[in-house]
C-alpha cells in the first residue's frame, strides 16, 4: 500500500509540474509526461492486479537473465534518461 501511495504522489506531481509549465520547452514537459504515464500504467496494473504489474519483455543475453519490463517501465527509463540529458549536457554557444 505504501508504494502504491508514493507512485501516485510522484505521478500527480509529474502531471501537475508539466501541465502547470506547458510553455516550457517540450524537451523538459515529454520526459515528464512520460514519466507520468508510465508511473499511471504501472499503478492501474498495481491496483486492479492484487499488487502486481504484468511485465511481459524478457531480455536474456546468452545464459544471463538480464531484465524482465514492460512498456511502462521503457516509458518511465527514456523519460528519466530523456530529463538527465537536459540536465547534463548544455547546448554550445556559437
Amino acid at each position: 500500500m505504501i508504494f502504491i501511495v508514493g507512485v501516485a504522489v510522484v505521478v500527480a506531481w509529474a502531471m501537475g509540474w508539466s501541465l502547470a509549465n506547458w510553455n516550457q520547452p517540450l524537451r523538459k514537459v515529454l520526459p515528464l509526461y512520460a514519466i507520468a504515464l508510465g508511473g499511471i500504467a504501472n499503478l492501474i496494473d498495481r491496483v486492479f492486479r492484487d499488487g502486481h504489474v504484468v511485465d511481459y519483455g524478457v531480455l536474456n543475453v546468452g545464459p544471463t537473465h538480464t531484465g524482465v519490463f514492460n512498456i511502462a517501465d521503457i516509458a518511465i527509463t527514456a523519460g528519466a534518461l530523456c530529463l538527465m540529458f537536459d540536465v547534463f549536457v548544455k547546448p554550445r554557444k556559437s
